[in-house]
């Protein structure tokens, strides 16, 4: 009975962490274990660690809603590193649905990296995935950065243009 207790709590608080840049790389690793690590400005890269379903959808929705709310600078696209997660349900796909929205009126662009087929199908069928808008569904995290950095204003939260994306 405790495994079981045990197992639940870990499925609703999966590992998650923000990532960065490991210097001299175009990698992305978690920011806990890369003390020398490079945020993205104007970016919040969010990975999660387990499968999106009902008893963590409030994790989730939590921890993005924070990252950008004290981000600095301020954020215009967050990047979800979906690897890890392999299921979703009709809850947690609703706090997606949510969340977009809820980052949208803010200003805020919200990417996919790294989809598994079944959660890419999942979230189509929601009007959240690459149906929707294949522009912000990238193979890898750092295809989603590329992107970010070649847009002419939004790698400057200030509305300055940059006159180099690189």
């Amino acid at each position: 009975l405790l495994s079981l207790l045990l197992v639940a709590q870990r499925a609703a608080r999966p590992p998650r962490t923000l990532l960065v840049r490991v210097p001299g790389t175009d990698s992305y690793r978690s920011a806990d274990a890369t003390p020398d690590g490079l945020p993205e400005p104007g970016m919040v890269l969010y990975r999660f660690d387990g499968p999106l379903f009902f008893a963590n959808a409030d994790v989730f929705r939590d921890d993005v809603t924070e990252a950008v709310a004290i981000a600095d600078p301020p954020v215009r696209w967050v990047v979800l590193d979906m690897e890890s997660i392999a299921d979703t349900d009709s809850t947690a796909t609703q706090m997606l649905v949510e969340l977009l929205g809820d980052l949208a009126a803010r200003g805020v662009t919200v990417a996919f990296a790294r989809l598994k087929a079944p959660v890419a199908a999942y979230l189509d069928r929601a009007g959240i995935g690459a149906a929707a808008d294949p522009g912000r569904v990238f193979l890898e995290v750092d295809d989603a950065v590329a992107a970010f950095r070649a847009l002419p204003t939004s790698a400057a939260p200030d509305g300055l243009e940059r006159s180099d994306p690189t």
